[in-house]
């Protein structure tokens, strides 16, 4: 007849928890009860903010976004995104279980690949908008580049003023040429009929920039190429060394002609201008050693005695001798052809005159015996003394004659 309190809450195992209904007092009849079956179930504790979890619970998945630009490798953003989920520990077992990951929209957006400059971007969108999942891990992710063709020109300059065409070069941003000639290099194009100014500073290596705004146009001096040709080397050329004669020969009537031969050499420098063609000469120039241009005077015998005629000169006379006068071997600035000068010397006429005179001085007859200069003649006195007259006195029966 007694009510007793069961205490069945105090009572319910370790770990466990009542999980149905249960009388909480009993009144005891005449017989034993029948036993009370109170059901339980494993106890549960959420450890979620528990230490030992926080690894379990937490979870932050990163995107590495790198950009490889020619083979070198560098970061260029990271994407982050952090899920969370609870923990449950069983208090029988002792095992933990976990609920869902909370999502709620999480994702990667899109991210474009930057742009760099003297690059192109070979996958440009390999970084796309990505939903994340409790199973998404890290990652990375690279955009590859590859490098631009770049254009440079090297301009020709003479006197401010651009000649020739431009040298074009060409080449992958990063990359460089080196000009010269040399195994490998790339030859400067000078212009044709164009030489580089001396002491121009030619650049040896020539880079192609990422930034087109770093690569100008390159300026090298130049200046028309020429060539001399000058006559003291070029002496079979007649067109820049020229040898002048002048040949003077003396005929003297009855005697071996006398010739002397005066030479004079004159030479000139001829330029070409190889970009224009014009073709420029020097003024002709003496190559003797003494400078002369000019022919220089010749002696010549006196014209006593005979009478001189000269051809291609004209005769001088200076202290009392005759000369061949000097002649120029120029003729407006031209080397004049060869000169041939001739003195001829015809011996001159001669009249003897002869006289014959009586005792008293007195000419009763005369008569001229006739030669030229040099020439014995045969007086014939005797043949023409003057009718009944006789020769007393000596006479001479031939004369020569003088100058």
């Amino acid at each position: 007849g007694e009510s007793v309190n069961t205490d069945i809450a105090n009572h319910v195992p370790e770990g466990w928890v009542i999980s149905g209904k249960y009388p909480t007092s009993i009144t005891f009849g005449s017989e034993n009860p029948a036993p009370i079956n109170v059901t339980i179930e494993h106890g549960t504790k959420d450890v979620t903010n528990d230490p030992s979890q926080a690894d379990k619970v937490n979870k932050t998945i990163t995107r590495t976004i790198d950009i490889d630009i020619a083979g070198k490798t560098s970061e260029y953003t990271k994407q982050t995104a952090t899920l969370h989920r609870s923990a449950t520990k069983d208090l029988v077992t002792g095992e933990v279980t976990y609920g869902a990951w909370n999502l709620d929209g999480a994702k990667f957006d899109k991210v474009p690949a930057p742009e760099e400059a003297g690059y192109t971007v070979t996958n440009p969108n390999a970084a796309p908008e990505v939903a994340i999942t409790g199973d998404t891990e890290s990652s990375t992710v690279t955009f590859n580049y590859t490098a631009n063709e770049q254009t440079r020109k090297i301009i020709f300059v003479d006197g401010g003023k651009t000649v020739g065409k431009p040298q074009i070069l060409t080449g992958k941003t990063g990359t460089s040429v080196t000009i010269g000639n040399g195994n490998g290099e790339t030859p400067l194009q000078v212009p044709t009929g164009y030489e580089v100014v001396p002491g121009t500073e030619v650049p040896t290596t020539v880079p192609f920039n990422a930034d087109s705004k770093d690569n100008g146009d390159i300026t090298v001096q130049v200046q028309a190429k020429k060539d001399t040709d000058d006559g003291r080397n070029d002496k079979g050329n007649k067109d820049v060394y020229r040898e002048v004669t002048r040949t003077i020969t003396v005929n003297i009537e009855g005697q071996a002609p006398q010739t002397v031969t005066q030479t004079l050499a004159f030479y000139r420098i001829k330029t070409t201008n190889e970009a224009t063609g014009k073709v420029t000469y020097t003024d002709w120039t003496s190559n003797m050693e003494d400078g002369a241009t000019s022919f220089p005077e010749l002696e010549i015998p006196s014209e006593a005695g005979y009478t001189r005629t000269i051809t291609g000169g004209t005769i001088t006379t200076k202290d009392g001798k005759d000369y061949v006068a000097s002649q120029s071997g120029l003729e407006n600035g031209e080397p004049v052809n060869n000169i041939t000068v001739t003195v001829d010397y015809e011996k001159a006429d001669h009249t003897q005159l002869i006289n014959y005179v009586d005792k008293a001085g007195k000419v009763i007859s005369h008569y001229n015996v006739n030669g030229k200069t040099g020439e014995s003649v045969n007086t014939d006195i005797a043949n023409h003394v003057p009718e009944g007259w006789v020769i007393s006195g000596k006479y001479p029966t031939s004369i020569t004659f003088g100058s």
